[in-house]
């Protein structure tokens, strides 16, 4: 890992200097590699049980065959996580993870809470489930305890199993209720995947092609990106307007989130709600505050969100964090409107169901206990404080927003027209889950870091996550000078434009792997001995130059190739040739195994095969922008075998690639010697290419995966 690092910090180094443009995300990014060690995670009394299950590798194989394909996972290598205590999760080797996303913010008092634990328990001995069909006290005691949170007149509560099924209830109320059938609500908004909730919800990469209904989406009052700033009674202005022209003038309610939870923890601007409250129940009808994420003294400020802009709701809906991970949800409303209801049967199987209902009690019970919306706000505001001050001495960091536990962090390549830094995003948050920290991504263009961990989350973990982009005053003086140091030596040796200058990057890469293929040739006999591990790692442990000079685009490839080019390495130290490797794989049965050296190898051949792709396909077009062609490159090699997340985050990243021009100053290239030096790559790297495929296939080895 330490060697990773210090590969990828010299890669992304000299990827700046090459272009002399020392970008935000880079200067962002060297704060994480500029410590010789990166900060420990605060100590923690508990030891996980040994873990004996299927491995992460038969986990995710199962899951692919057996689970729909609109699953996604985070990160490359998707986490097996086995075990849970309190703040923290554990994965299949035992290491432990800061989980700043808790599950998707449903993590309420802490994994496997002891007092939770019990009470479903407990209640499991006794009574799993019954239906309100008869009669249990759990039910009436979980409803009443719920009730005395809200304030007003909002005393009846209907259980439910989940957030989308909550919003579901509550805009059929409000249907019924006002007789109209009209609802408004916020772009950016998330409220369900249900096939009613996705109309609500104003994110296109959360929508399927399905009629809406009569659903309108009002320009978000959003203080850092939108038109109005943080000026709500504009914002408010724009309802009205909408209700106007674009309705009958009769609606059936409105809802909305206080923070924006999907959408990248976006918080409404000051005064919005009370202003829209009034026009939407002027137009007849009712407000709904969808309080899924932000519930349960999250925000710290207040139990509720729609209490931090001084409203009371008609409808309220919740989930997630009411029940600590158990199906839980709710909603809860005046008895004026639920008598609506009582029209027709409304009956939900699980909705109540005593388990849950003696879960979420202790739940309540806990927060309560445990004072966690006071420590909420005590934690958060240290952590937002911190964050800040880190926003000011780096770029990239657009904006630090949220409330008490409920925290954005935005990511943009410019903070003037604050164009989402995607790709920068998606490479950071690998290196947070490689350090230990677990955190979620929002916003429709994914470059929202969402920090909502359990309540129980302390001010030593919020240190952590700071700290891991933050380099302490005094070592970062020295890491400055030593930059300089760098910036100095790496432009004298490669970036200068002196037309004299012979020895480019490419040029030196292209030479280790035609001395690499020479070793191939027919009177140099591989068959008996086999091509040399270390003289392969010599000549690959170059090209890592070339990905950094693409940018980040395809720093996950980097990545990648990278860490396996330094197990390689290591292997080299006891193994002689790649066949001792694949011999060796093959004779213990692990060469598909994650992380084998068989495994690793294949990988470094993919990668040595995409740069020869890119290469192949920069000589065929003379198009200033390299995206066609790096696009195409990517998906005949490398995207096959990729998650959807990671082909996601890298197509994605095509948009940040450097133009031909930018590509040639950092590869310190003419368009004539760039031809020539990437025609001799190709042609070096082919045999070499072949031949680890060969290895494979004599070995009975599919070349598949």
């Amino acid at each position: 890992m330490a060697l990773q690092r210090q590969l990828l910090k010299r890669v992304v180094d000299r990827a700046s200097t090459s272009s002399r443009i020392h970008s935000p995300a880079i200067t962002f990014l060297r704060s994480d590699y500029s410590t010789s060690s990166p900060p420990q995670l605060p100590p923690f009394d508990y030891q996980p049980r040994p873990y004996n299950g299927p491995s992460a590798d038969e986990v995710f194989q199962k899951r692919k065959k057996f689970l729909g394909p609109s699953l996604f996972h985070f990160y490359q290598k998707p986490l097996n996580i086995v075990e849970g205590k309190m703040q923290y999760l554990f994965d299949e080797t035992g290491r432990r993870y800061l989980d700043a996303f808790a599950g998707i913010v449903t993590v309420s008092c802490g994994h496997c809470h002891p007092d939770i634990l019990n009470a479903i328990n407990e209640q499991s001995k006794l009574l799993q489930h019954a239906t309100t069909i008869y009669l249990h006290h759990a039910i009436g005691d979980f409803a009443e305890a719920l009730a005395a949170k809200m304030p007003g007149n909002l005393k009846v509560v209907y259980f439910v199993n989940s957030g989308s099924e909550a919003n579901e209830l509550a805009m059929m109320m409000a249907r019924l209720y006002t007789g109209s059938l009209e609802m408004i609500s916020l772009r950016n908004a998330y409220h369900g995947g249900s096939s009613n909730t996705i109309g609500l919800t104003a994110l296109n990469t959360w929508k399927y092609p399905l009629p809406q209904g009569e659903i309108h989406h009002v320009v978000n009052p959003d203080p850092y990106r939108g038109v109005f700033g943080s000026d709500g009674s504009m914002y408010a202005k724009d309802v009205q307007d909408h209700i106007d022209y674009g309705t009958s003038g009769n609606v059936a309610g409105f809802i909305a989130e206080t923070i924006q939870g999907v959408g990248g923890a976006v918080e409404l601007a000051p005064g919005y709600l009370k202003s829209v409250y009034d026009i939407v129940r002027k137009a007849g009808g009712v407000c709904i505050a969808d309080e899924v994420q932000t519930g349960f003294g999250r925000t710290g400020s207040h139990y509720w969100g729609f209490q931090t802009q001084d409203v009371v709701p008609d409808i309220v809906t919740m989930a997630k964090g009411i029940g600590n991970g158990l199906p839980l949800g709710a909603v809860v409303t005046t008895p004026e409107i639920a008598s609506v209801l009582a029209t027709k049967i409304q009956f939900n199987t699980f909705g109540g169901n005593p388990v849950c209902s003696a879960g979420g009690l202790a739940v309540l019970n806990v927060i309560d206990k445990e004072r966690r919306q006071t420590h909420c706000a005590e934690v958060g505001s240290h952590l937002i404080q911190r964050l800040k001050d880190l926003q000011k001495r780096h770029d990239i960091i657009g904006d630090v927003r949220g409330r008490g536990l409920m925290v954005g962090i935005e990511l943009v390549t410019d903070r003037k027209d604050k164009t989402p830094a995607k790709a920068e995003t998606a490479v950071l948050f690998e290196q947070l889950r490689e350090l230990g920290i677990l955190v979620g991504k929002g916003g429709l263009h994914g470059n929202v870091f969402r920090i909502k961990p359990p309540m129980c989350f302390t001010k030593d973990d919020a240190a952590i996550v700071a700290k891991l982009y933050k380099k302490e005053e005094a070592g970062r003086k020295k890491v400055m000078e030593e930059e300089e140091d760098e910036d100095d030596t790496f432009e004298d040796a490669v970036c200068s434009k002196t037309p004299a200058r012979v020895n480019t990057p490419l040029s030196v890469i292209t030479e280790a792997f035609e001395n690499l293929a020479d070793l191939l040739k027919p009177d140099i006999s591989t068959d008996e001995d086999g091509l040399s591990l270390d003289a392969f790692c010599s000549a690959c442990t170059h090209v890592s130059i070339l990905f950094s000079c693409l940018g980040f685009a395809f720093k996950f490839a980097e990545m990648e190739y990278i860490s396996k080019v330094k197990d390689l390495v290591e292997a080299s130290k006891t193994l002689d040739t790649l066949q001792n490797i694949l011999d060796l794989d093959v004779e213990n049965a692990t060469v598909k195994t994650p992380g084998s050296r068989s495994r690793n190898l294949r990988r470094v051949r993919q990668g040595l095969d995409l740069i020869r792709a890119i290469f192949e396909q920069f000589l065929m077009t003379d198009e200033y922008s390299l995206k066609d062609a790096a696009t195409t490159a990517y998906t005949e090699v490398c995207a096959p075998f990729h998650t959807w997340a990671v082909r996601t985050a890298v197509y994605a990243g095509m948009y940040t690639l450097p133009t031909r021009d930018q590509l040639l100053l950092r590869l310190n290239e003419t368009d004539q010697s760039v031809e020539k030096n990437m025609r001799r790559y190709m042609e070096a790297s082919q045999p070499i290419i072949e031949y680890i495929d060969k290895l494979y296939i004599e070995r009975n080895i599919k070349l598949d995966w």
